[in-house]
């Protein structure tokens, strides 16, 4: 252990400008975004906000080909053209290709999920360990379709591409930052390894990334927002309101949406595409068969990828069925039915319909996106929950309806604004904001807010006169950035046994912590090269101030524990 700590903290006459690092940070404009949120609009968020749902009509409101910042279309020829070649040893052979030309495809909706799990099953983590994630849903759409005689505008084709994209980390003013908080904890879950596992430092950093993004993420929905509409009018999952009003309302709406996409969904964004196909011919009912490919993507073009299945309860992969799925109505692909019944007890027949006579036995499970994620569940199963059983489509249109929104969707908004709701007011499992806007840099396991008057804390709290009262107890994150140092006051009525920790990557920045009484003068310190800092002490009545600095100007996020 080396000092590192004078032995009288000195009292600076003048403040940093630097702003809190944790959590949406309150003075930042993400953090304005949340609160103006939830004054401006006491509807936000609401369905359509997280289901942007495309009437089908003549003209597509995105096409394909639309050109994004950076001169790639909003849905890649190349993309089409690496899953028709995907579908040529299929029994689809070149209808994907063939049938529809690139000028077809259109986005048919958007799917905004501000917590979609980063684990593969809830034995590694819950729901609530999340990341900001948006899934396009692209089709095609033919023009001047006739069926029995009658003429259709515009007829949705059988088959979908669905892209997702991961939203990259921001910082507080919008700017992409790096990802590496989050990747770590990626890395670990994929390896088998429990959120619960990792170390306090890792969770709070992929915690405080993820609940910033979230921020900057629920500022872009809010802007796409017609403000002359009144509140309510994104109530249910359906339609975009702005796309049934005027025409300047629909091309202001278009100019708008553009602009969110090439923000969140360029093509070196995605990292997951996956597709599903009818044969050639447009006859659902008579062939009843649907085809499934995947592939994933480092942003750098598609790589086929096996179709798969973990374990919901232990993350193991329990089946490999393939580079392709082909499925019926009332039959699995080959591979998943022999995999059933190889094993006639086994997990898999929790989460696999094997056809649509039995979907309803465990329909109400699979629907549950906080019990089965979707690497729990063939892509088959999750599109047989429809109520028509030869309708396989999700947020995308079944000939000439209006778009099928499977149980599963229904669900999953659901879940997702109850999550939203709660991370706004501060009752989420990890932080959030109340109802006055105020930041929460923390929460505890049992989904109750902690921290109390440290929900109200503001920077600069790097002098004695203005250090942040907190109280007992304390579970909460900030950060320490360049030429910043953290203080904090802690009142107590008489004289208590006090631990106080910090965890943090030191490898990241070497931060120290120590304990001074009301003159500066240093009582205890905490100066190891480990990735905590702990001290334990006797405290007297009155004020004791609690620092947190870097060593040699080191910078960093940390978890502040006072019990």
């Amino acid at each position: 252990m080396r000092s590192k700590v004078p032995s009288a903290l000195p009292i600076l006459a003048f403040a940093f400008a630097c702003s809190s690092g944790a959590g949406p940070a309150e003075d930042d404009d993400a953090g304005e975004v949340a609160l103006r949120a939830l004054s401006d609009w006491p509807d936000f968020p609401a369905e359509r906000d997280f289901a942007v749902l495309l009437p089908l009509q003549e003209v597509p409101v995105v096409p394909a080909g639309t050109r994004l910042p950076g001169g790639d279309a909003a849905l890649p020829k190349a993309w089409l053209e690496a899953v028709a070649d995907a579908y040529e040893p299929t029994i689809v052979e070149d209808g994907f290709g063939e049938e529809n030309g690139y000028r077809d495809w259109r986005l048919v909706s958007v799917r905004v999920s501000p917590c979609s799990p980063v684990a593969r099953s809830p034995a590694l983590a819950p729901a609530s360990v999340c990341w900001p994630v948006v899934r396009l849903v692209w089709q095609p759409v033919v023009d001047f379709m006739r069926r029995g005689g009658v003429q259709i505008d515009a007829w949705a084709d059988d088959r979908a591409i669905h892209a997702i994209y991961p939203v990259q980390p921001r910082d507080s003013t919008g700017r992409r930052v790096d990802s590496t908080a989050l990747q770590r904890v990626r890395s670990s879950l994929d390896a088998g390894q429990p959120y619960s596992a990792l170390s306090a430092s890792a969770q709070a950093a992929f915690e405080y990334s993820r609940d910033r993004t979230t921020a900057w993420l629920l500022g872009a929905l809010l802007d796409l927002r017609d403000p002359s509409l009144p509140v309510g009018s994104w109530d249910g999952i359906d339609d975009r309101p702005e796309l049934t009003g005027t025409e300047g309302q629909q091309a202001a709406f278009a100019a708008r949406l553009s602009g969110f996409l090439s923000q969140t969904a360029t093509a070196r964004d995605l990292r997951e595409l996956t597709a599903f196909s009818l044969p050639a011919g447009r006859h659902p009912s008579v062939d009843d068969a649907w085809v499934f490919v995947q592939f994933i993507s480092d942003g750098n073009g598609l790589e086929r990828k096996s179709l798969e299945v973990f374990s919901r309860s232990s993350g193991e992969l329990l089946l490999d069925y393939g580079p392709d799925q082909d499925a019926g109505q009332t039959r699995e692909s080959p591979a998943v039915e022999a995999a059933l019944d190889a094993d006639p007890d086994g997990e898999l027949h929790d989460t696999v319909v094997r056809s649509s006579s039995s979907v309803n036995d465990i329909a109400d499970l699979i629907a549950d996106p906080a019990q089965v994620f979707v690497p729990n569940t063939t892509c088959a199963t999750c599109h047989r929950l429809n109520g028509l059983r030869f309708d396989f489509h999700s947020l995308s249109h079944f000939e000439d309806n209006a778009h099928t929104v499977s149980p599963r969707v229904e669900a999953d908004v659901a879940w997702e604004r109850a999550w939203t709701d709660a991370w706004l007011s501060g009752s989420s499992s990890t932080g959030g904001r109340d109802s006055s806007g105020a930041a929460h840099e923390g929460g505890t396991g049992d989904g109750t807010s902690t921290g109390g008057d440290a929900d109200s804390r503001g920077e600069p709290n790097d002098t004695i006169e203005a250090a942040t009262p907190v109280r007992l107890p304390l579970d909460a994150r900030f950060e320490v950035t360049a030429g910043d140092q953290d203080l904090y006051a802690l009142d107590l009525p008489s004289e208590q046994l006090v631990t106080v920790s910090i965890a943090f990557s030191h490898e990241a920045g070497d931060l120290d912590l120590a304990l001074v009484d009301s003159d500066g003068n240093t009582l205890a310190e905490s100066t190891s090269t480990e990735d905590e800092e702990t001290l334990s002490r006797v405290l007297p009545a009155g004020r004791t101030l609690i620092w947190v600095y870097g060593f040699d100007d080191a910078t960093g996020i940390y978890r502040l524990r006072i019990d």
